[in-house]
């Protein structure tokens, strides 16, 4: 299931660019509501269930003339029967046919629509946090075409990833991908 959600944004947008961690706490919190299920945050937008990936959430600002937008994709599997080969490894489903499509959108959008309306609230964090698969994880993440790696210990007010890095300075991490080291 895959859709989109447009969204007329009045907030500057400095305070928009947690929402993708808003998100992402909205999509976990419909989807345990819809189906019982507790998925995990994989920062900054993915949701995993058993180690697999069952959701990703992409969140982009749109500029047209004096208005800007705030785009939000989700897109959740909700089954792996039909999914290649060289995905199963990776990609897991909900493996729920008994939940509608149309109520856990609506869900969705329920949980999502207090952080679209006011940016600046934080509420979302605590099970941000409490449902985080990377803190105290080794990670790595590229800048640029460099490859870096440190601890990840922490999410901060802003929704920013704290991690130490190996020679025991700290850094902070606003957007991109990383990735769990497996030891």
């Amino acid at each position: 299931m895959y859709f989109s959600i447009l969204y007329p944004v009045t907030a500057p947008l400095s305070g928009v660019v947690s929402l993708t961690g808003a998100c992402a706490v909205a999509v976990m919190r419909a989807i345990r509501g819809r189906t019982g299920i507790q998925t995990e945050i994989k920062w900054v937008n993915d949701l995993y269930l058993d180690g697999k990936k069952v959701c990703g959430i992409l969140a982009e600002a749109l500029s047209m003339g004096d208005k800007t937008h705030l785009i939000v994709g989700i897109g959740i599997n909700l089954s792996t029967s039909i999914f290649p080969q060289e995905l199963q490894e990776k990609a897991g489903s909900l493996d729920c046919h008994n939940v509608p499509r149309a109520e856990l959108i609506a869900e969705i959008y329920q949980n999502l629509l207090p952080f679209l309306t006011t940016p600046s609230d934080r509420s979302w964090l605590d099970d941000y946090r409490k449902h985080s698969m990377v803190i105290g994880r080794s990670i790595e993440w590229l800048c640029g075409e460099e490859r870096h790696e440190g601890i990840a210990v922490g999410i901060n007010g802003d929704g920013e990833l704290e991690v130490r890095l190996p020679d025991g300075g700290h850094t902070l991490l606003r957007t991109g991908e990383i990735s769990i080291k497996i030891k």
